[in-house]
């Protein structure tokens, strides 16, 4: 980590500016997300309405029950809209607007507590047990003070920390329209432990950290699990946009090939949209075992695996799962007989062919405007690797779809 400077405070451990600078915003002005276009409201479940200071495009897409899309055509989960139609989840809350070009909100984070009006030259709020907080003005110098089990807020603002996390903790923002990491990221090496991250929002994010681990292939998160290590990272209310990588946009989970554990990631109630990689995963590029739901992956690119490419760690029937999730308008670069994918790379052949993906009422485009795309406009939501050549592609062109991949080959039911 950088180093810091240590001062006491009445018994609080104060660690001086790193050398990861953050700039604090209010609510209000922190949350500049990107394109301009009309604002973005939040709901609460109770009704309240906030604005979020996000502003987006005409179309919106968010999670739900049920959702509409265009002219009526029913979805599960987080959906993307064309034309003016706007979704929001069954309480109420809009948890995001995706367009062509537009922005994407996650949702509010309705356990962040912290008074961010208290202190506002500190924003980064530690609980490390309950009744006993402390407080620091950079991410990275909160991280230092705590322990297993710690709870880190940080308030509305723009930070560019770039952390290492090696301990088993909550990260929680104020929103991912509100707390926003802009060029920095956050680096996980857990061993047997989990962590949490909700309400952040990153861009033009790198999860290279400080003490030098050279893993600037990869995008705003990344989970170091090289060693087989049975590692769990949750990552709920989040909001992924134009980040670029070599793997993985958004998130790059780096597991075992050689049959050994892989790490556990849940991504929950997230957007991801405009991410952009040389290689593969445009949005996501795992060797560990990826359970989605109620999210949106819109016009993310790849070289192969427009939206998602899973290798090695989704072995077994349903290892993977993606549930009530839009994958929309994604596209891939790569012109090779085994590039492509562009909603989703599936790459489970290098030891064993087991390759297992569960895929429950999710929407992968209708028509030609939404569809997920190859390099030369043509549809492929899926690309699996069976073992041979050529490998399976398949153009679904549905909506509230469901189909099961294993062994090389998807099905429907």
């Amino acid at each position: 980590m950088d180093s810091e400077s240590e001062s006491q405070t009445a018994g609080q451990t104060t660690l001086g500016s790193a050398t990861n600078s953050t700039t604090q915003g209010s609510a209000s002005t922190s949350a500049t997300a990107t394109s301009a276009g009309s604002s973005a409201t939040e709901s609460d479940s109770d009704g309240t309405s906030a604005s979020s200071g996000t502003t987006a495009s005409s179309d919106s897409a968010t999670s739900d029950d049920s959702a509409t899309e265009g002219t009526g055509t029913t979805t599960g989960g987080a959906t993307a809209t064309t034309g003016d139609d706007t979704t929001t989840t069954g309480d109420g809350t809009t948890d995001g607007t995706t367009t062509d070009g537009g922005t994407t909100t996650g949702g509010d984070v309705p356990d962040f507590v912290a008074d961010c009006d208290d202190d506002p030259d500190n924003p980064v709020i530690v609980t490390v047990e309950p009744n006993v907080t402390a407080r620091f003005p950079t991410i990275v110098s909160g991280l230092a003070a705590s322990s297993d089990g710690s709870i880190i807020e940080v308030c509305p603002g723009t930070y560019n920390d770039k952390i290492e996390v090696t301990i088993d903790v909550t990260l929680r923002g104020a929103g991912a329209d509100k707390t926003i990491i802009n060029g920095g990221g956050f680096y996980f090496k857990l061993g047997n432990g989990e962590a949490v991250v909700e309400g952040f929002g990153f861009t033009n994010s790198n999860a290279k950290v400080p003490s030098g681990w050279n893993i600037s292939t990869s995008g705003a998160i990344s989970v170091d699990d090289t060693y087989g290590e049975q590692e769990k990272l949750t990552i709920r209310d989040c909001r992924f946009f134009d980040n670029s990588a070599e793997y993985g946009g958004g998130v790059h989970v780096d597991g075992s090939n050689n049959g050994g554990k892989n790490p556990d990631i849940y991504i929950e109630n997230s957007v991801f949209e405009g991410n952009v990689v040389t290689a593969e995963g445009g949005a996501i590029a795992s060797y560990g075992r990826v359970h989605i739901k109620d999210s949106v992956f819109i016009s993310n690119q790849a070289r192969t695996g427009g939206a998602l490419a899973l290798s090695y760690g989704c072995t077994g029937l349903s290892a993977c799962d993606i549930t009530n999730t839009v994958i929309r308008k994604n596209h891939t670069t790569g012109t090779g007989q085994y590039e492509g994918g562009g909603g989703i790379f599936i790459d489970d052949c290098g030891f064993q062919c087991l390759s297992g993906l569960k895929v429950t009422n999710s929407d992968l485009g209708f028509g030609a405007a939404e569809e997920n795309t190859d390099y030369q406009g043509l549809p492929e939501d899926v690309l699996i690797n069976d073992g041979g050549a050529p490998w399976n592609r398949y153009g679904w062109y549905y909506n509230d779809v469901s189909f099961t991949c294993s062994n090389g080959t998807c099905t429907m039911p």
